[in-house]
C-alpha cells in the first residue's frame, strides 16, 4: 500500500500548490485551462491507440453512458459536494472532483500500478504515476479549485482496492482486458478536454460505469468466442 500513500499524497500537495497560487493566476485561468485542456485532449485521443476492439469501446460508452445518466451519477456526486460548493462560491467543486478522479484513476497504469504493488510489492509504477499526477493536480487546481483535492480520496480508495484485491484482478494486465480497459478510460479522458476547451458540457462522471461494462463484455465475448 506503500504507493498508493505515496500517490494520493502527490494528488494533495500537488492540490494546495495549485490552491496557493489560485489568486495570483485568476487573470491567467483561461490560459491555464486552454493549456491543459489541449493537452488532456491529446493524451487522451493517444491512448486509444492498442484498443482491440473498437465494437466494444463504443458500447461500453454508450451503455456506461445511459447507465450513467439514468442513475444521475454525477448529479448525485454534485448533492455530495453542495454543502461545500456554498463555502467555496466560485469553484467548480463536482466538475473538478470527477474530471480529476477521471484523470487519476482510469488509465492503465493505475491497473498495472496497484496490481504490482499487491501482488510483488513493486512501487516503481506508481511512484512514477505520483509525479505526473502531483504536477497535474496542481494545474488542474488552478483550473477548477477545491474539487481536485477532494479526488485523492478516489485515489486512496480505488487504487487502494486494487492492491488489496489483486490477487484476483490480475486477470486486468492481460492485453484483451488492459487495452479496451484503457481505451475507455482514455476517451473519458478525452471528454474532460472537451469540456475544458468549453466545447461541450459534457458529464464525464456519467460515463463512470462504461468501464465495468467493458470488463464484462470483453469476458462475455472470449467466454462465447
Amino acid at each position: 500500500m506503500r504507493g498508493v500513500y505515496v500517490n494520493t499524497l502527490a494528488v494533495l500537495l500537488g492540490s494546495v500548490g495549485g490552491l496557493l497560487f489560485i489568486k495570483p493566476l485568476q487573470r491567467y485561468r483561461s490560459v491555464i485551462s486552454d493549456s491543459v485542456g489541449v493537452l488532456v485532449l491529446a493524451l487522451g485521443i493517444y491512448g486509444i491507440k492498442d484498443m482491440n476492439n473498437a465494437s466494444i469501446v463504443l458500447i461500453s460508452l454508450l451503455m456506461g453512458g445511459v447507465i450513467g445518466t439514468a442513475l444521475d451519477i454525477e448529479g448525485r456526486i454534485g448533492h455530495l459536494t453542495d454543502r461545500l460548493q456554498k463555502r467555496f462560491q466560485g469553484q467548480k467543486l463536482t466538475e473538478g472532483f470527477v474530471s480529476a478522479t477521471t484523470l487519476f484513476v482510469v488509465g492503465p497504469m493505475t491497473i498495472i500500478g496497484s496490481i504490482n504493488a499487491g501482488l510483488l510489492n513493486d512501487y516503481s509504477v506508481l511512484f512514477l504515476k505520483s509525479v505526473m499526477d502531483g504536477f497535474s493536480a496542481a494545474a488542474l487546481t488552478a483550473t477548477y479549485g477545491i474539487g481536485v483535492l477532494l479526488s485523492s480520496l478516489s485515489v486512496l480508495i480505488v487504487q487502494g482496492a486494487i492492491a488489496l484485491f489483486s490477487a484476483h484482478l490480475a486477470f486486468l494486465k492481460l492485453p484483451m482486458y488492459l487495452n479496451d480497459f484503457s481505451a475507455v478510460g482514455n476517451l473519458m479522458v478525452a471528454m474532460i478536454g472537451i469540456r475544458m476547451l468549453g466545447f461541450k458540457e459534457i458529464k464525464v462522471g456519467n460515463y463512470l460505469p462504461s468501464l465495468l461494462v467493458q470488463i464484462f463484455l470483453t469476458w462475455l465475448t472470449n467466454t462465447l468466442l
